[in-house]
């Protein structure tokens, strides 16, 4: 698999996400101006205790609880309360049979329940 890794000088100081090539072309597909961006948020659900939910929201953000962090190109706005958690994160499209999907892995998630939804994170990163 190749990867191309985000460009620090695009991410935050302090939070960097991983957008594979295949999951920049999605996001560049369903992104379909230039005022928006995706919405990554970490919910406390699941049987495992975390989940990734992600929604296409408008660019302009409250710039004191939310953060606009670019990685391969792609916008992404983040809670700025949430970047510890988010870090590193790596997002990946992956085809499956005749699905197709984003996927989230964690770099700290150490569990995770039998569907693949939700994971449990070491708690030296919470």
């Amino acid at each position: 698999e190749i990867w191309l890794l985000s460009n620090k000088m695009e991410n935050s100081m302090d939070c960097q996400l991983i957008v594979s090539i295949e999951a920049k072309k999605y996001f560049q597909n369903i992104l379909k101006t230039n005022n928006q961006a995706i919405n990554l948020e970490l919910k406390n659900a699941g049987c495992s205790g975390y989940m990734y939910q992600n929604t296409i929201v408008d660019i302009q953000i409250n710039k004191d609880t939310h953060e606009l962090i670019m990685a391969n190109g792609i916008p992404f706005v983040v809670k700025k309360e949430q970047k510890p958690l988010i870090n590193n994160t790596v997002v990946n499209f992956k085809k499956e049979g005749l699905n197709n999907k984003i996927v989230f892995e964690h770099p700290e998630a150490y569990h995770s329940c039998g569907c693949g939804e939700s994971f449990a994170i070491k708690k030296e990163t919470i």
